[in-house]
């Protein structure tokens, strides 16, 4: 029975640890989408995915600013969990 209440406690370590994980990536993701929209020089979101994520590569591609999907998505199945990112289409390279 005590081997029972280890595992269980060791899960709920794990799915706690894991939903925390999942929480700070989506604050991380909405903060660097803000920042992305705020720069007038960003005309355009690129949403790019690892080859390995199915839901990543449904979603990858060119966006305007205000239509972007928003990462990391609870469907994602990747082991390792999300790692999508959003990089910057510029309208100027050098200032």
């Amino acid at each position: 029975m005590l081997q029972y209440l280890s595992v269980t406690g060791d899960k709920v370590k794990k799915e706690l640890s894991v939903k925390a994980d999942l929480n700070y990536k989506v604050e991380e993701k909405k903060e660097i989408l803000a920042r992305l929209r705020e720069n007038p020089r960003v005309v355009h979101v690129r949403l790019a995915a690892p080859g390995d994520c199915l839901l990543g590569l449904s979603l990858q591609g060119v966006y305007d600013k205000d239509n972007v999907p928003a990462i990391p998505r609870k469907e994602c199945s990747r082991p390792g969990g999300c790692i999508c990112t959003y990089e910057p289409i510029l309208d100027t390279i050098y200032p």
